[in-house]
Formats: C-alpha cells, structure tokens, sequence
C-alpha cells in the first residue's frame, strides 16, 4: 500500500510557535473581556433596531418650521437648559429637557418625553461609555475585540463538525466580513477616519442657540430648520430642510452632503430596515461566538480532571491514574470514608502543587504505574514542581499500583512516594504494593489505614471497577502471512450484549496460577454489542535456565482456548485512552506490531459516525511488510471509503531508509504539529522498551525542530500529556 501524502502547511517551526502564542492570546483575551464584550455586542444589538424601527414606523417623514418661529421660542425659555430642538410637525417641536411646544401660540403641548428614544439613549450611553464616562475603555475593548477576531482568521480554517467549537468557528468564517465590520468601522470611527470635517476650533468661543438660530435666519436658505443641537464645544450643528449648517462664534459653514460611511456602516443606518437587521444578526452573532468561546473553554477545563470537594475537608484522596484503574479505586475510597462521615476530596494528584496538599490533615495516595516503572502520564513534570519545598507539614499514605511481570514493580508509586519523602513528609502507613488485580491490596490497605486514623472502612464489594461476564471465542486467527518469527493473533470474543465497552477498554483475563493479563479491546459496544475484538502476540522468551517459555496470559488465549469455550473475563473501562468523545476531533494514530489492537475500535468508529467524522492518520510499524502488516485488506477498504485519510507504514527488517514509526513521525513533523494544532490527538500503543523509548525522544525532536526552546519543549510535553492531548499506551 502507498502511502497517502498529506499536504505540510506550517512553513517553518516559527510559524507553529508563532500560532501557538496567537491561538492562546485568542482565547485569554476573549475569556477576560467576555463580560465587557458582551455587555458591548449586546447594547449593539439593541441599537441596530433603532433604524429598523425608524423604518417600519413610516411617519418618518422630516418636517420644517420657520426658523424665525423657533428663535422666538427659544428667547421666551431659559437658555441653560436647551441642548437640541427636534420639528414633530409643520407646527410644534420638542425642546430637549423642557417639553414639547405649539409654534404659533408658543404654549406647552407636552412634556417632551419620548421614552423610546430615551431607552435608545441610554443603551447608547453603555455602548459607548458603560454609563461610566468611558469611552477610553469601550474604545480598547474595540480593538481587542477586532484582535481577537483577526487572529482567529489566522488560526486557519474551520473543520466542518457539529460540536460547541465547531460551532463557533463556521459561524466565525460564515459570517467573517460582517462580524469584522461591525468593530472595524468603530475602530475608523475612534480614529475620526472617513468623518467629515468640522470647522470647529479649539477654544474658538462659544454661541448659544439663540444667538445661533438668529445668524441661520438670516442665512441663505436658512428660513427653514428641521433641528439644531448644541457641540461641546460650544458651537452649533443646524439641519435645514436643504443641508445642514455648522455654527461658531465667528462663522457659518455648510457641511458636505457625503455620508459617513464609517458611522453609516456601524450603526446600520445606511439602508434602513434592511440595514439595520443586518447588524443585529451580526451583533448576535458576535454574541454567539463570545458565549461559545467562553462555555468551550469551560468545558475543556473541567473536562480535563475529575474533581470533587467538600467544604471543611481535612481528608484528601489522590490518584494518578493512566488506564482507570487507580481512579476507580479512588473514587471508592471516597466513598467509604463518606460513610463514615469523614469529609473528604477527591483530586488528580498531578494538579495540586506542595501548599495544596499542606492544606490537608491526611492524604491517601493511590498512583499507577506505565511502562516499565514510569508515572502515569497526568504526573509529568509534577515532581520538578515539588522539588527544594518545605512539605513537613504533608501526612500521606500511598497505595501502589503495578504488575510484577513488569521491570521497576510499582515504579509510579515508588516516585511519587521518593519525592514526598524527600521534600520532608510524613508517611502514615508503610506503602503497599498492588500486584495485577487490586481488590485484596486495596483492602489490605484500607484496614492498615482503620486504626491509624480512626475510621472504620467497610470495604465495597468489587472495588476495582470491573464489570465481570463470561466471553465465549467464537473466532481466532492468524496474523503472520508466513511462519517465521513470532506469531499474533485476531481473537473476535462474545459477550452479553448489555455490557458497554469502547475502544481501547481493557479486557482482563484471570489465570489459573492466579494474576490476570489486561489485553487492548479493538471494539465498540455502540457499533458491535456483544463482540470484542483483541490482538494478541504470542510471548516466548528464554528463562533463566535457557529453556524457551510462553507468556502465561498469551498462551492462554492464543493456542489453550478453543472456539465455543467461555472464560471468566472482566472489562475494566480505560477512559484515559478511549477516542475522543467529538468524533469529528482529527486523530492520529502511532501503533507497533499488536499496539494496533484498539486502534481497529478507533477506526471501526469513526467508519459508523458518517459524513461529520474527523479525519484519521495512523502510523503503523512491524518488521517485514510481505509478512507482517496486519489487517493490510482491512485497512485498504477503510482509506478507500475516506476512514482514514492518510496512512504511513513502515518495515524494519525490509532495508527501507526509513525502519521506524519514530523516524517517520520526525520527517512528518510540521505536519503533526498542525494536526494536533488543529484540535487533534496523538495515541500511542507498542512496547514500552522499543515504541515506550522512542516515542517521547521524536516528540522532543519534533518541537525542538519548530524552535521550541529545552524549556519549552519540556513543559509543552507536559501540558500535552496533562490535557489528554498525547496519549499512550505502552505494555511489556
């Protein structure tokens, strides 16, 4: 199979650092000022309606009086307290603050309310000044808003899918030039661009209306007045029934009759009705975006950790967690010291620095251990965090979490103990080490703990989160095409339909010496209930004695189970490593020999999402092509039908230039980053001593190749593994 190219965007490392700083200013920009962009979008929106209303109300016809009547007027009322005069009719106007006046008998015919206009006025008031005479801070925001929305143009094209984000960004570029314009022509407008200009002079003297509606009756084509109103500045603007007039001490100067696009534009006065609507859909538009922004966000952030407090807890329960397991538990263990009326939290371990876990009276510790001894992924760089504090404050009891079958037993918890230790804390209980399944540890654990801290745990039945059932083989074949070498398995298993599983699951199987073996599902309840899919290889190693051995568990399934037999399984949920929940989120896919097992779930998932899927990358290594590239047909079909869009592949016993998945991943790196960029998510599934090693090594790499400094580069793969961005999944 060929692989299929896929098109490198990001010219240079630079530009990836340089879109990486856009895409976070995008966001805390528009998180920060969310509530003064909406309160802005908003009165917005309410002000677009003014023309619309203007327009529907037809009696808009413009009327003029005798501009001599109105002089008189005026010399009868208090001078002091008139700002502008609007005509209603050939034979009354309004004078702003005093009430409304029949001209040729010079009596009250109102109170000059308008509360329409007044409502107007107001919003106006907060659109421009939050009420608060600031204008300097509308006008920043207006720029800012105008930012935020530029450098989301930049942040690149949208990827059509029907989630919040998704959302958000086809709205964004539907809609782009109306949602630019709307705070670009605020921005021409802060600046005075496209205004006519008025021949108004700083400190020029100041004319009352009075002495102003005199000099325009007088004036050519100034017997007729439509409205006149006060500047600050002490000079006068005058529209007449031809024109319009601007009045100083010293001058009077007829203003051009070409529209203020800027102004015309923002307001959506330029065609009325029409004009106006236009402007709301792209306000509330603007409304859309600043909420779904802000609720993505949300979700993202509470997404990424399970997180569960009580006011006045002094008991905390911490986990590291990489395929479930230690959350479970947790989450048990809260529960039992509930009920026994402890107050207690339940927090990620990886997300509490030393004055977090100082604010507690006790600490219960359950860590997990990947690969060969390595902490769960949630705790990269945490102990570097930790290191020269003073935490002789910190009480902890820690249960560890391993298989003996593995090289450094209980590695993650033995790390996680060591650095507590040696910033000064304090152990309660001496650790105590799972081995494979953790029900009868987990319960050792509990009652050393009873007595050390005065509770009494009644232990919950189950406590490891499994769901047991009984599985019948009802197919197994083999993978290799010949028979040298090792020997891999397809293994289609059924179960009872009502048992949910997803993709990259856990399948644990009991062993007759006792322990069990986890084994990656490659299924979906959602799409196949009742059948699960594995990949098996088939262990053998030379013991101690040079006597050739077969792994206990993989013996097991691959050669002793026949077809129709049923074994005593259970199905431990493994959410750090299941597909993303938006199946239209891109993923790419790094997989060695049997790592490809959950990936077929994965793939068989997004083959039944339909036309919204996102798109799948999977990079695929084994040793020899001809012999070794399992489920070559299958996967044919699905970059056929558009499942997978582009697939690497790569042989290290077949004299390629390039052997491993690693290498490929490095000369594709521009490309990865831009998927991952994009929303993406990176797994990786092989052996934690080939793929385990590597794969990190090509990370650091591909980010020191964009220009990310050591610092950078180390804190980027933090953030990446915390966030659920990289995933892995190595085994022995």
């Amino acid at each position: 199979m060929v692989a299929k190219e896929a098109e490198t965007i990001l010219p240079d490392g630079r530009e990836y650092t340089m879109r990486r700083s856009l895409l976070t200013l995008h966001r805390w920009i528009a998180l920060i000022a969310t509530p003064l962009f909406l309160l802005i979008t908003l009165t917005g929106v309410i002000l677009a309606f003014r023309p619309i209303l203007a327009d529907l109300g037809s009696s808009a016809s413009v009327y003029s009086v005798p501009t001599e009547q109105v002089a008189a007027l005026v010399e009868r009322l208090p001078g002091n307290a008139i700002r502008d005069i609007q005509t209603l009719d050939e034979n009354s106007v309004r004078v702003s603050g005093v009430g409304d006046y029949a001209l040729d008998s010079g009596a009250l015919i109102g109170d000059g309310s308008d509360p329409l206009q007044s409502f107007f006025g107001t919003v106006q008031n907060l659109h421009k000044s939050l009420l608060l005479r600031a204008d300097w801070l509308t006008q920043t925001l207006t720029y800012l808003m105008l930012g935020v929305i530029l450098a989301g143009v930049f942040l690149g094209l949208p990827r059509i899918r029907n989630t919040l984000i998704g959302w958000h960004q086809m709205l964004a570029w539907g809609l782009l030039p109306l949602l630019i314009l709307i705070p670009f022509t605020a921005v021409l407008m802060t600046l005075h661009i496209g205004a006519p200009e008025l021949p108004i002079k700083p400190g020029g003297g100041r004319v009352d209306m009075q002495q102003a509606l005199a000099r325009v009756s007088e004036y050519p084509g100034g017997e007729h007045l439509v409205a006149i109103r006060g500047f600050k500045g002490g000079s006068m603007l005058v529209t007449l029934a031809e024109g319009r007039l601007v009045v100083t001490a010293d001058a009077i100067t007829p203003l051009s009759d070409e529209p203020y696009w800027p102004k015309e534009l923002h307001e959506g006065t330029w065609a009325g009705a029409w004009s106006g609507s236009l402007n709301a859909i792209g306000g509330l538009v603007l409304v859309g975006l600043t909420l779904t922004g802000a609720l993505s966000w949300i979700r993202r952030t509470r997404g990424n950790q399970l997180q569960l407090r009580e006011r006045e807890a002094t008991t905390l329960v911490a986990f590291a967690s990489q395929t479930g397991r230690a959350l479970a538990l947790a989450q048990d263990t809260r529960q039992l010291l509930q009920q026994a009326g402890e107050k207690v939290d339940l927090m990620p371990l990886g997300n509490l620095g030393a004055a977090d876990l100082a604010a507690y009276r006790q600490i219960l510790l359950l860590v997990s251990t990947t690969g060969e001894g390595d902490t769960p992924d949630s705790l990269r760089g945490w102990a570097d965090t930790l290191r020269g504090e003073d935490m002789s404050e910190v009480r902890f009891s820690l249960l560890a979490l391993g298989d003996r079958g593995y090289s450094h037993f209980c590695g993650g918890g033995h790390q996680v103990r060591d650095i507590l230790l040696e910033c000064g804390a304090l152990e309660l209980t001496e650790p105590v080490e799972a081995d494979g399944d953790p029900a009868e540890y987990w319960q050792q654990w509990l009652s050393t703990l009873s007595p050390v801290i005065g509770l009494s745990l009644v232990v919950i039945p189950d406590g490891g989160g499994c769901e047991a059932c009984t599985a019948t083989l009802i197919e197994r074949s083999r993978l290799e095409q010949g028979n040298d070498g090792g020997e891999s398995y397809a293994i289609r298993l059924s179960v009872p339909e009502h048992l949910s599983f997803s993709p990259g699951d856990l399948l644990s199987v009991k062993l007759a010496e006792g322990g069990e073996r986890l084994y990656s599902i490659g299924s979906s309840s959602q799409v196949t209930p009742g059948e699960i899919q594995l990949t098996v290889g088939l262990l053998r190693y030379v013991d101690d004695q040079g006597q050739e051995q077969l792994g206990r568990g993989s013996s097991e399934v691959c050669l002793n189970w026949q077809p129709g037999s049923e074994h005593a399984v259970s199905i431990r949920h493994h959410p750090g490593f299941n597909p993303p929940e938006d199946e239209s989120t891109p993923v790419v896919l790094v997989a060695t020999g049997c790592g490809i097992a959950p990936f077929l779930g994965f793939i068989e998932q997004r083959a039944a999402a339909g036309p919204n899927r996102g798109p799948i990358w999977l990079v695929f290594g084994n040793r020899y092509r001809e012999q070794d590239y399992f489920y070559r047909d299958y996967l044919q079909r699905q970059v056929e039908a558009g499942v997978i869009q582009q697939i690497d592949t790569l042989f290290s016993r077949d004299g390629e230039r390039q052997r491993y998945v690693t290498e490929r991943l490095v000369e594709r790196g521009e490309q990865l980053l831009e998927w991952l960029f994009q929303g993406g998510r990176l797994y990786a599934c092989g052996r934690a001593s080939t793929l385990g090693y590597s794969f990190d090594q090509a990370l650091r790499r591909i980010l020191s190749d964009a220009g990310l400094s050591p610092e950078q580069v180390a804190s980027t793969l933090d953030e990446w593994s915390r966030n659920g961005v990289v995933k892995r999944d190595f085994f022995g």
